[in-house]
């Protein structure tokens, strides 16, 4: 659906004014191959983006113009921007985005964002943005811990309490959990099994799409659904998490990104802060923020049920005596 927009107002100024020259996105490439070659062929990728941008630019209908102004201005910022966040930026459809990105002969908003980001990405950010090449290992050590650390305490700083306090006391009375995530997300979801089982809950934790929204199917009023996407926009954890709403279950979003199509769908959310990378979805960061998070959940509930916790606790480790040697 596209939304509505006052003419020529907001952030963009007249469309045709606002679409540079075609020189002013195009830079030189060397012929010959250096340290700067790959970075120069990197640059000249996304270059041919802007270049296709500004030469189809006055062919373009007026929506799809908004959305072309915001890429030619910002292109940096896009690199960062889920298609729900850049369409919501520009008061436009994702369909619109997606057209333009077909008009300029790309697959689709990916494949836009991955072209922009070889220009504003470093070849070690893709490793962390803060090492350099010249760090020694101890200097790598200091780095990761501190910036470890800085996600844990941003994300405890930012946190709203009281959607903290709802997700608690709505799990505390569920009969049933289920947790959805894909790859690094994922591995939040499968933490959160391995602590909330020990409350004696029946927890679900699919890590296949299709399991996930058959899951979901049979929940009912009281259960919790919650779902794990650093960007929000997992095409597979928003289906299960529609599917669970559907029921009448209780969901909830854990996600860096409040604005996001899985923090809109679901009833509570729980956002993640953190000063890593705007570009890399994988990063260490995110997840140590949402494992933070869900062991925040579990404490609170364990410390609401403490006989029952402790009962469990004794006969899981009694389970295991057999395990040692």
């Amino acid at each position: 659906m596209t939304h509505s927009r006052s003419h020529e107002s907001g952030a963009f100024i007249n469309a045709s004014a606002s679409c540079p020259p075609e020189e002013s996105v195009k830079r030189n490439v060397p012929d010959h191959p250096g340290s700067d070659h790959t970075e120069a062929i990197q640059t000249a990728e996304t270059d041919v983006v802007l270049t296709r941008l500004t030469e189809k630019y006055h062919a373009l209908g007026r929506q799809t113009k908004l959305v072309a102004d915001y890429v030619l201005k910002n292109p940096k910022s896009v690199v960062s921007l889920s298609i729900a966040e850049l369409a919501d930026q520009c008061q436009v459809s994702q369909f619109t985005v997606t057209h333009l990105c077909k008009t300029i002969g790309l697959s689709g908003y990916q494949e836009l964002k991955l072209a922009l980001s070889r220009t504003f990405i470093k070849p070690l950010e893709n490793i962390h943005e803060e090492i350099g090449e010249t760090d020694q290992i101890p200097d790598i050590a200091t780095k990761l811990a501190d910036s470890h650390i800085s996600s844990i305490r941003f994300t405890q700083q930012n946190a709203d309490m009281q959607q903290i306090k709802r997700v608690v006391e709505a799990i505390a009375a569920a009969t049933r959990l289920d947790v959805y995530g894909m790859g690094n997300a994922g591995v939040a979801a499968q933490s959160a099994l391995n602590k909330f089982f020990r409350l004696g809950m029946d927890v679900r934790v699919p890590n296949d799409s299709h399991l996930q929204s058959m899951y979901a199917s049979l929940l009912k009023p009281g259960d919790v659904a919650i779902g794990i996407s650093t960007a929000g926009s997992s095409k597979d954890v928003l289906d299960a998490i529609r599917q669970a709403k559907n029921t009448g279950a209780t969901t909830v979003a854990l996600t860096s990104r409040p604005g996001s199509p899985l923090a809109k769908a679901c009833d509570l959310k729980i956002i993640t802060t953190s000063q890593e990378s705007m570009y890399r979805s994988e990063s260490m960061e995110n997840l140590i923020a949402q494992i933070y998070i869900l062991d925040v959940l579990y404490v609170s509930i364990a410390v609401m049920k403490k006989d029952l916790f402790l009962t469990n606790l004794q006969k899981t480790r009694k389970s295991l005596l057999v395990k040692k040697v």
